[in-house]
């Protein structure tokens, strides 16, 4: 893909809206699909970190080890990204910067 579709020609685009939008055809093709769900599941929700955290102890708290470590989702969000986007942290949302 050479040219960048119109969406990404920005300079400051939200890199978990690409992996939600455009990879979602091609689920786990970067990193594993328990990760790529979590991330969908982040974003659909709207989830910060903070909320994902908190929701994965109360699991774990009753037994249940399905949600993976944010570290995890953290690193499917990056295997997602084309190389062209380089993740920086803006406000609580996780924004891409082009360059």
């Amino acid at each position: 893909m050479d040219e960048k579709p119109e969406m990404f020609k920005s300079r400051c685009i939200d890199c978990v809206y690409y992996a939600r939008t455009c990879l979602s055809f091609e689920f786990g093709k970067c990193c594993g699909k328990l990760e790529e769900q979590t991330l969908v599941l982040m974003v659909d929700n709207g989830l910060s970190t903070l909320q994902y955290q908190r929701i994965r102890e109360q699991a774990e708290n009753l037994n249940c080890k399905l949600y993976p470590s944010h570290h995890k989702v953290k690193e499917a969000k990056q295997l997602c990204c084309p190389h062209s986007i380089s993740m920086t942290n803006i406000s609580r949302n996780n924004f891409a910067d082009i360059r």
